[in-house]
């Protein structure tokens, strides 16, 4: 599976409503007794069995791949914003065709978008 904004968007639509909790106590609120934790969504659906840490971390699954959309979109925002300027210097005659700091800046959100950049 290739990790990209559609992917993450699909697997969203796909996925049980977050947040989602993973809990330490059964349904009766008696405490575990071991490091199992019962994943639940947000609509209280069932999700399965998760252990310590791991669980805690997928829990975040929705609230982290909703993020990484935002941080995605926030950069696409930029680029726009860094042609919007390279643009208005180069028809203003300023610069005819010149590379800008602009360039490099789009050239750069870019590499991080298509993941060019560990």
């Amino acid at each position: 599976m290739t990790l990209n904004e559609n992917t993450i968007r699909e697997l969203l639509e796909q996925a049980a409503p977050g947040p989602w909790a993973a809990l330490s106590t059964y349904e009766d609120g008696a405490e575990r007794p071991d490091t199992t934790r019962e994943m639940r969504s947000s609509d209280r659906e069932y999700l399965g069995i998760m252990h310590g840490t791991n669980a805690q971390l997928a829990a975040l699954a929705p609230e982290l791949a909703a993020e990484v959309l935002r941080l995605h979109e926030a950069l696409s925002a930029w680029i726009e914003d860094e042609r919007a300027a390279e643009n208005a210097l180069h028809n203003a005659s300023v610069l005819g065709n010149t590379a800008t700091t602009h360039t490099t800046i789009i050239n750069r959100i870019n590499s991080i978008l298509n993941g060019d950049i560990q």
